[in-house]
């Protein structure tokens, strides 16, 4: 510590010959174990959290935090909290350059272990050059920064370890009840000794760092459906009114319009999701494309994104594009869980509920995103819309009994009530299933013969816009079995080709419902003019 002391009131220059940065992610649960012999090591740590051990001590490393080994330091640890964690580190010699006699001296620097906050706060503008690929200027930028903060390490105080244990303590239980002469007492201090010592290491009241940490997980649950009166309670807060004034204080903005005023570039990564926000009165800067997902049959064209949403190949999402589209929020369900982590790299994410239903996606995307007023608006008019169609079939045609068929180069799938395709057939169009076809099921496959059995007297037939299944349609078609099926016979088998993911949006949904009553010879157009 002496060494540190003089070095920080030495007027030294420091020189940077060599440096190198990388990128790492490590998986949750992964144990970690590193040490460098000739270099130091400076990690950022932009994602997650782990439990790390150096010279027998052990730090809780956290988010937006940085810390800095000399050479030959030894590190381990484990990753926490159920997610990846990822880094910036950079790899790197260093030397302190002093004038004696007027005589430039260089030797190497003396720069020691840091586990420090001001660090990261100075690390920020090297890790923006190492994001810009400004390899040729971080040496410069990282010797002008660490000398920076040489000059004010003796300002601030680092943390006792009685004081460290209370302070990751506040991060880990800010959901409960704390009280200060706790805090002190776990950290070995009296009250009055305790809040000196914290507002000398943290520039905070250990009340106003508690907030703190609450406010910023408050900021992740709003990106979630849960209610305001759960995100209150999982942030320490009994009384939902004062979380919300607290939370008003905090951001200058109440926590039910916090999203819709911090993020105005959305990107919808989910089938649907553009439409919905379309719908919202929310254009998208990117969204998943149907392009490879669906053909074009006469009459029904997919709706596909605005001129000014980049559409992104959904087999295989494009992230570099994604990055240029710079949206400052992400939409998207619990089918692309597998990419959260990249997606928050990017920009914050909000994960729905998958659903088929796209009546819920708008719910959840209006609640989200402080546009109720206009889901409900939607939701009203479709459900009237949709009744008065329930209402125009039945009349026409009674309640008959209809099926959805997909072909795939894998064979035949049969869709149930639980699909999107159910959804509509016997929610939108009031159509029967035919028996013996379970309430409860999603889709399964399906033979020549079983749906013969079934016997149902209108088909809605999808086939993949693959070479192996156009092949096994026509195979299909010349069976004796399929030419003597009433839907085949009486002029009742559909093209429904594009139906499958059309129904998980809007507008499309509409389109499609409107297609699906002209097959079926029923005219509700001026039903569904208004939307």
């Amino acid at each position: 510590m002496e060494e540190h002391k003089q070095l920080a009131s030495t007027k030294l220059r420091l020189f940077i010959p060599s440096v190198r940065s990388i990128r790492l992610t490590f998986k949750a649960g992964q144990y970690v174990q590193w040490s460098t012999r000739r270099r130091y090591v400076l990690i950022m740590i932009t994602h997650g959290r782990a439990e790390a051990t150096v010279d027998s001590k052990t730090y809780l490393l956290r988010q937006r935090q940085a810390f800095l080994l000399p050479p030959g330091t030894p590190i381990q640890g484990r990753i926490t909290d159920g997610a990846v964690m990822t880094c910036h580190v950079l790899l790197f010699t260093c030397l302190q350059v002093a004038r004696q006699s007027g005589l430039w001296n260089a030797q190497p620097a003396k720069l020691p272990l840091a586990m420090d906050t001001d660090l990261a706060i100075l690390t920020g503008d090297i890790i923006h050059s190492f994001e810009s690929h400004r390899q040729a200027t971080l040496g410069q930028e990282l010797a002008l920064m660490l000398q920076r903060w040489q000059a004010t390490v003796n300002e601030v105080p680092s943390a006792p370890g009685g004081l460290q244990r209370a302070i990751d303590y506040m991060e880990r239980h800010f959901d409960q009840q704390l009280q200060l002469e706790q805090l002190a007492a776990m950290a070995g201090y009296s009250v009055n000794h305790f809040s000196k010592l914290f507002k000398s290491a943290t520039h905070l009241t250990p009340a106003a760092y508690l907030t703190g940490q609450r406010m910023e997980r408050a900021k992740q649950l709003l990106l979630t459906p849960l209610s305001m009166k759960e995100v209150a309670r999982q942030v320490g807060y009994r009384d939902e009114h004062y979380f919300s004034r607290v939370f008003k204080q905090s951001s200058g903005v109440a926590p039910t319009r916090y999203v819709k005023t911090r993020y105005r570039r959305v990107a919808a990564l989910y089938y649907g999701m553009d439409d919905c926000l379309h719908t919202l009165g929310i254009e998208p800067v990117a969204s998943l494309s149907y392009a490879r997902r669906v053909v074009e049959p006469e009459g029904f064209p997919v709706v596909e994104p605005r001129s000014h949403t980049l559409p992104l190949d959904s087999i295989g999402i494009d992230y570099e594009a994604l990055l240029r589209a710079k949206p400052e929020l992400i939409v998207t369900n619990e089918q692309l869980s597998d990419e959260a982590d990249r997606l928050r790299e990017i920009a914050p994410l909000a994960m729905l509920q998958h659903s088929y239903d796209c009546t819920v996606t708008i719910r959840l995307l209006g609640r989200l995103l402080c546009r109720e007023q206009e889901s409900e608006q939607w939701l009203d008019q479709f459900s009237r819309q949709r009744e008065q169609v329930r209402a125009r079939i039945a009349e026409r045609l009674g309640s008959p009994t209809a099926c959805f068929v997909r072909v795939s180069s894998s064979g035949m799938r049969l869709y149930g009530p639980r699909s999107q395709t159910g959804v509509l057939l016997y929610g939108d169009l009031g159509l029967t299933p035919p028996e013996p076809l379970s309430e409860q099921l999603w889709a399964r496959e399906l033979t020549v013969d079983e749906l013969a059995a079934m016997r149902p007297a209108h088909l809605f037939l999808m086939t993949d816009p693959t070479r192996e299944a156009l092949q096994l349609l026509r195979t299909i078609q010349d069976r004796e079995d399929w030419l003597t099926m009433e839907p085949f016979r009486l002029q009742r088998l559909y093209p429904a080709s594009n139906y499958l993911y059309a129904l998980l949006g809007t507008r499309s949904r509409i389109a499609v419902i409107q297609h699906a009553c002209m097959q079926l010879g029923v005219d509700v157009k001026e039903i569904l003019q208004e939307n």
